[in-house]
């Protein structure tokens, strides 16, 4: 789960108490299929093709499943996540935890996502892109997972390579999208009528930044057991409730992403015995960012992500801080103990199950706002 631990400080202080392991990963698991239940008899399960609530399920038995073989797979050959010593201290005792977690969660959710999707019919295609672009980031992030392992040190790729890589994997994600004029050329704020920003041909660089943009904020939050994984499922469940009349092929992915995210939280909840590692979070975040894009959802999207934008917003802020202090004053100061936001709160002595239980509360509250402003830019209920 390597994320950056951005100007803090490495002392470990004592946590006020913490949840029953596996509350808040259940907790949000019930929450989830009874928003797809619900949106399922509120539109009706049989428009625009397959239950979500089936969707969800599969996929998340499937991605429980796929966990425990890999699990199992990775500890007998011994493959162990290398913790940044810069972190926290209470993190030190997660080395060897096993990585690559996010092979339980991606190709799960796309594969029965695709097929879902393709059972339902017409927008098929519209999955294929942003099934390429969520893959090409799953490579990336498994290219830094494994380097990290090998050099057994908690950097793998150069930041500049993998900003580059995917930056091409996001750059011709919105070229097969423009060549095949699947989205228009002007910016719609929502994917409804009633509230657009016309950008032209600026939409593709704007399309292009949201996707890296998501990876990376996806990458950030990936910090705490069962954080970024559970923040990922209810964006992907706001997104299938969203689209669900609209794009219904997508809805399925979305909705098969978001139980592969909660089958992987099993084993990924505190205390973690599988990590997702960049191999799952550059992806989440990348298909994301993919479906917002080829909807043009993108206002949607910011509030529905709101837990990474704030994750991503803690660490720009930390550094600009520090810079500026050190600029004005000849020695830098944090604005916050650790950046990313969740390290702040870890070291101000609230438990790894507290922390992540609010940052599964501010998940769903976003993804009902999301679905919020989606209606009043004109989303069909019925």
């Amino acid at each position: 789960m390597p994320v950056p631990m951005v100007l803090g400080a490495t002392r470990s202080q004592g946590c006020q108490g913490s949840l029953a392991p596996g509350r808040p990963a259940a907790g949000l698991a019930v929450s989830l299929l009874a928003a797809a239940i619900v949106g399922d008899v509120r539109l009706g399960a049989g428009v625009g093709g397959l239950p979500l609530s089936l969707c969800f399920v599969a996929s998340c038995g499937a991605s429980a499943l796929a966990g425990l073989g890999i699990e199992r797979l990775l500890r007998r050959q011994l493959v162990g996540q290398v913790i940044r010593a810069s972190g926290p201290a209470s993190h030190l005792t997660k080395a060897g935890t096993p990585t690559f977690g996010g092979l339980a969660i991606v190709p799960v959710g796309l594969t029965l996502g695709s097929i879902m999707g393709w059972i339902v019919g017409p927008d098929v295609g519209l999955g294929l892109p942003v099934a390429l672009v969520t893959l090409a980031h799953m490579c990336i992030g498994l290219c830094d997972d494994w380097l990290t392992l090998t050099r057994r040190v908690s950097r793998g790729l150069p930041a500049l390579t993998k900003l580059t890589l995917q930056v091409v994997a996001a750059g011709l994600f919105c070229a097969s999208l423009a060549l095949g004029r699947r989205v228009p050329t002007g910016l719609p704020i929502a994917a409804w009528p009633g509230l657009s920003v016309q950008l032209g041909r600026a939409y593709w660089p704007a399309a292009g930044f949201v996707v890296v943009a998501e990876s990376n904020g996806a990458n950030l939050a990936d910090g705490l057991d069962g954080l970024a994984a559970g923040a990922s499922a209810a964006a992907f469940m706001s997104f299938a409730l969203i689209l669900r009349i609209a794009t219904p092929s997508l809805a399925c992915l979305a909705a098969a992403m978001a139980g592969s995210c909660i089958g992987f939280l099993a084993l990924n909840c505190y205390p973690a015995r599988l990590f997702m590692g960049d191999t799952g979070s550059l992806a989440l975040g990348a298909c994301l960012g993919g479906l917002a894009v080829t909807t043009m959802c993108l206002a949607p999207l910011a509030l529905a992500t709101t837990v990474f934008v704030v994750e991503a917003a803690s660490v720009v802020l930390q550094v600009c801080h520090f810079k500026l202090t050190k600029f004005l004053h000849g020695e830098g100061k944090r604005l916050f103990k650790m950046a990313p936001l969740h390290h702040h709160f870890e070291l101000s002595g609230h438990h790894e199950t507290v922390i992540v239980a609010w940052v599964y509360a501010a998940a769903l509250a976003s993804g009902l706002c999301a679905l919020a402003l989606a209606v009043a830019c004109g989303l069909p209920l019925r």
